[in-house]
């Protein structure tokens, strides 16, 4: 039976319990597959996962000198940051400045599947709110030249869901999402799906705005 370790050195009771809840029904779904909450001073067995509670933090310079490791270490997949709606501004640079994974709580579903399938898999992940708002950011100078229809497949690729659920959704084949999505990396410069995110995620950084041409 495999064990997932996960460490949480400052993480809010309330928070603590919904985690636990969505740990739970991936382990009721999976019955090979435990997890385990590890003590601070345990931390020398290699978590799988570190989640750090920003949501009471508006500056990283307020972070104590852990949680400030905790960021800089270089396996930052391994570290997932718990973060409110309200602080995009933090999530920015989080996302500019560290490789750490991103978790929106105020989210309706945790998304607790995907951030253990992404930390196992070295990958980092990103609320899909969170890249949503990266979106939709203030307008810039530089622009991307989207389709409706493609930007339509684009929001749904950063809600975190599959072709086939966008086919559904909107109503079109299967291949004609994928020939959508081909052409949103392309625009993007992407050349995987971990790409793509990423470089949604940086649109704000980078002074981009999405112009939505209709056709």
């Amino acid at each position: 039976m495999f064990t997932y370790s996960i460490l949480s050195p400052n993480t809010t009771s309330t928070h603590l319990c919904g985690l636990k809840r969505c740990f739970d029904e991936i382990a009721h779904t999976n019955p090979n597959w435990g997890y385990q909450f590890l003590f601070e001073e345990k931390s020398e067995l290699n978590p799988h996962l570190i989640i750090l509670d920003l949501t009471l933090c508006q500056d990283l310079t307020l972070l104590s000198s852990d949680e400030i490791g905790y960021l800089n270490q270089d396996q930052g997949y391994k570290v997932l940051v718990l973060l409110k709606k309200t602080q995009m501004h933090l999530a920015d640079v989080l996302l500019r400045e560290h490789r750490c994974s991103l978790l929106c709580v105020d989210e309706r579903l945790f998304r607790l599947r995907e951030v253990v399938e992404s930390s196992l898999k070295k990958r980092r992940y990103i609320s899909a709110s969170i890249l949503s708002k990266q979106l939709t950011s203030k307008p810039q100078e530089q622009k991307v030249d989207f389709t409706g229809a493609e930007l339509r497949v684009l929001k749904g690729l950063c809600m975190g869901k599959n072709g086939v659920e966008i086919s559904q959704e909107i109503f079109r084949s299967q291949k004609t999402i994928s020939t959508h999505k081909r052409n949103i990396m392309k625009k993007l410069g992407a050349s995987n799906n971990f790409e793509l995110i990423m470089q949604v995620a940086k649109l704000d950084s980078r002074n981009t705005n999405f112009l939505v041409n209709e056709k």
